[in-house]
């Protein structure tokens, strides 16, 4: 054990000094200078001898290393201090115990690097302080947490009913590897508002992440888009909801909060099935991994800067086999609701759920889905003119808990209105490969029709098909039509020639100035043409098109292009 006892200066004759044991500062004034390298086989405690604060004035590099009968721990009692000037780093194996004032200067470091369980703990001292500048989270400790008493990693606490060990950061956490875990009362706390205050961590990795809770301050007079991210999770292990369970939330302006406290409870805590619709699919089933806790200050609810603002959770160890050919959708639920905006599911995989346009963000969230979403899979329509009825056709790959379809017919793409009832298999177990169909006699020439199915379950849930577009034509030698009209994002060309041959498309503004012209090989009878890159090529507004075959006559119609 090296006591020492009055002054040290370290780094003025020698940048380098290595001690055995426990280095013990009883009352002693202790500097270590820019650029010296003092290595520590044991640890460092500073402590007030009732006469002299122990202080430790730290402007170097210091190694605090495991030796025989100690750990490579850092220890600052009541009535001590330390102080880490900037650039100082430190490295240590061992415990961190504070107890007394300590000061970590913008630019010092502080690397946790033990090879097993590392305790942080404030102490009992009203006047103790712990905010770190930048962290390196480097503990190499193997193995699941199943059956421990505590985490391997860094725990924050010495007991369960700690409740005032916050582990401060002002700077940057960095996660090499390792995990902190905070208890069901501490938290980690990042003061550095920028969404780069956190780095290193990999959403789905055990090896860097928060064990518990954790608070981000918010830089809420961002003018652009700002994304935090939230690497949370449960204990480490391959158990239901263990491991890695991350968070990340974009905000496309401002965040409304000054700052978010996310922790995640895993399984037994299941969130609420909202059994609500949203874009044709019953959100019924809610994935057994856990709950993310999200609240504000003094857990208030949190109101988003922006509708589009975008929650998204990212699950781990949970009990879900996908269906064999289903269309299963995933989104974020809260509170037992799905909240947010309608029709933002976009196919969502499992391990990667979002959702937007929430009014508050605070609460309970977790994933939910669809099982399955739709009752019928693959769901795809055409129609195609005859010589005096237009042949609807529609087929599905896959059918359960199908009622059946409502044929629908609009003059317009608009507006469409009811024509017809198909039944489907209605059978409560999986049908393949259905084909339905429907002759419209009521029809006149020339006359462009619009048709989509609605197909309804059981329960009242719906789902449409795409939009097809058909006419029945007096007699001709060439004909064509361009569908949809008006045109948003897609546009097709449909042209029935009685011989092969080469036509040419031409597309002029309202004035007659030639935009755009292209040649196509259509063969006899129909061919279909995709024209989306006209469609690019053309911005909002009113053309007239041209369509000139070799054997035929010329013919022109208006294309209105709309957002």
């Amino acid at each position: 054990m090296k006591r020492l006892l009055y002054l040290l200066l370290i780094g003025l004759f020698t940048n380098l000094l290595y001690a055995q044991d426990l280095v013990y500062n009883n009352g002693a004034l202790v500097t270590i200078q820019s650029g010296a390298n003092v290595y520590v086989y044991g640890g460092w405690v500073n402590q007030d001898n009732g006469v002299n604060n122990g202080v430790l004035d730290h402007s170097g590099n210091l190694y605090l290393r495991n030796g025989t009968g100690y750990r490579g721990s850092f220890t600052n009692q009541n009535g001590a201090d330390a102080t880490f000037y900037t650039g100082s780093t430190t490295e240590v194996a061992g415990d961190w115990t504070n107890d007394a004032t300590f000061t970590a200067q913008a630019n010092s470091s502080v690397t946790f690097n033990g090879t097993d369980e590392q305790l942080f703990d404030r102490g009992t001292s009203a006047n103790a302080n712990d905010e770190f500048y930048n962290v390196t989270i480097n503990n190499t400790a193997a193995g699941n947490d199943v059956g421990n008493t505590r985490a391997l990693g860094v725990w924050l606490g010495n007991a369960a009913a700690d409740a005032d060990d916050i582990f401060k950061v002002a700077g940057t956490l960095t996660f090499t590897t390792g995990v902190i875990a905070t208890g069901p009362s501490n938290e980690v706390r990042i003061l550095n508002t920028a969404s780069t205050s956190i780095a290193g961590y990999t959403f789905y990795s055990d090896n860097n992440y928060v064990n518990g809770r954790l608070r981000r301050l918010m830089d809420n007079t961002a003018t652009a888009g700002i994304t935090y991210v939230f690497p949370v999770g449960g204990i480490r292990g391959t158990n239901l909801g263990n491991g890695s369970q991350g968070l990340e939330m974009a905000f496309e302006g401002p965040p409304g909060p000054h700052n978010i406290l996310v922790w995640f409870e895993s399984n037994p805590t299941v969130g609420v099935s909202p059994n609500a619709t949203d874009c044709g699919a019953n959100f019924n089933q809610v994935l057994d991994n856990g709950v993310w806790q999200v609240h504000g200050y003094a857990n208030d609810y949190i109101t988003p800067s922006n509708a589009t603002d975008t929650f998204t959770i990212y699950n781990k160890n949970y009990n879900y086999t996908a269906p064999a050919a289903t269309m299963d959708e995933f989104v974020v639920a809260k509170d037992g609701a799905l909240g947010g905006t309608t029709c933002t599911v976009d196919n969502s995989p499992v391990n990667n759920a979002g959702r937007r346009g929430y009014a508050t963000i605070g609460g309970a969230f977790y994933t939910v889905y669809s099982d399955p979403p739709f009752p019928v899979v693959n769901l795809r329509l055409e129609a195609n003119g005859q010589q005096d009825h237009i042949n609807v056709i529609w087929t599905t790959d896959e059918e359960i808990n199908n009622a059946g379809f409502e044929l629908q017919r609009s003059a317009d793409g608009l507006n469409f209105q009811k024509i017809s009832w198909i039944a489907g298999t209605k059978s409560t177990t999986k049908v393949q490969g259905q084909k339905y169909t429907y002759n419209d006699f009521d029809v006149e020439y020339d006359k462009v029709y619009y048709y989509r199915v609605k197909q309804i379950d059981f329960d009242g849930n719906y789902m449409y098909s795409n939009v097809a577009s058909a006419k029945i034509s007096t007699q001709t030698d060439f004909d064509a039509l361009i569908y949809p009209n008006p045109a948003q994002t897609d546009l097709y060309l449909d042209i029935t020639s009685t011989t092969d041959q080469n036509v040419t498309l031409k597309v002029y503004d309202v004035i007659g100035k030639l935009l755009y012209s292209t040649s196509v090989e259509v063969q006899k009878g129909k061919s279909t043409i995709e024209l989306k890159d006209l469609l690019n090529r053309i911005a909002l507004g009113t053309y007239y098109v041209r369509i000139v075959p070799e054997n035929g006559k010329t013919l022109t119609t208006r294309l209105v292009k709309t957002n």
